[in-house]
């Protein structure tokens, strides 16, 4: 507070002098309440840290959160259906389970055109008549070093020398 200034009570509650000039108090980004300790300070405890947190997430995780549940009830209802790794359905038994047909991680094509739709390792692809193939993809890794957990497949040479393709289990 410079020399001409009126004293302010309120102001002065907000702010302390240091080295003559006036610096806001910091607050809480959640309550607002004074901090005390560290410089860097942003919140008074981890109820209001958790609760400013939530709030700025909230939206985009909500949705995100939807989209992951619908995934994980799909894949479910696939895996449920489909013991054997590979089996047909009618689309009205899918539908009767709650399956969501719009909503899959990712589409594979074979040479002949036909597409299979994935939710992770558990895929479907449409025949004749509403009637679905399911289908269950064999997970392949390639590492280049052996080890106990893996078992070799194939050795090929690629630019860099050989590598070995193996199944991961």
């Amino acid at each position: 507070m410079k020399g001409t200034d009126a004293f302010d009570p309120q102001k002065f509650e907000r702010s302390f002098i240091l080295n003559n000039t006036v610096m806001e108090a910091r607050k809480c980004m959640e309550c607002g309440e004074p901090l005390r300790g560290r410089a860097d300070q942003k919140f008074c405890n981890d109820l209001c840290r958790n609760a400013y947190n939530n709030k700025k997430l909230g939206k985009s995780s909500n949705y995100m959160r939807k989209i992951n549940r619908l995934l994980k009830k799909n894949h479910a209802i696939l895996r449920e259906l489909n013991p054997q790794d590979k089996t047909t359905a009618f689309r009205s038994t899918l539908e009767k389970h709650g399956f969501e047909f719009d909503y899959h991680t990712h589409l594979y094509t074979t040479r002949s055109g036909r597409i299979y739709y994935f939710v992770y390792d558990q895929g479907y692809s449409e025949l004749d008549n509403n009637k679905f193939v399911l289908v269950k993809k064999k997970i392949f890794c390639k590492k280049n070093v052996l080890s106990k957990t893996y078992k070799p497949r194939s050795l090929h040479r690629n630019s860099t020398g050989f590598s070995l393709s193996a199944i991961c289990f």
